[in-house]
């Protein structure tokens, strides 16, 4: 079983406070996906010419392109 979270927001010094916002989510899978994944973030960031990817920095349209046969592995 392999796990893979993420969090969003900001839990800040007051973690319960109910103005906080504070997500977290995870995908939960039998196989590894991480080297298909890695391909996909490994195409899009050169393509790019950046670093890292911060999906809220980005617009919806962008991020769905992540979807886009071309970025496909297999």
């Amino acid at each position: 079983m392999f796990a893979y979270a993420e969090e969003t927001g900001n839990s800040g010094p007051n973690i319960f406070d109910e103005d906080e916002y504070f997500r977290l989510g995870a995908i939960l899978t039998v196989d590894d996906i991480a080297p298909a994944v890695d391909a996909v973030f490994s195409l899009f960031l050169a393509e790019k010419s950046i670093d890292s990817f911060h999906p809220h920095d980005w617009s919806e349209e962008e991020v769905a392109k992540l979807g886009h046969p071309k970025y496909s592995t297999q």
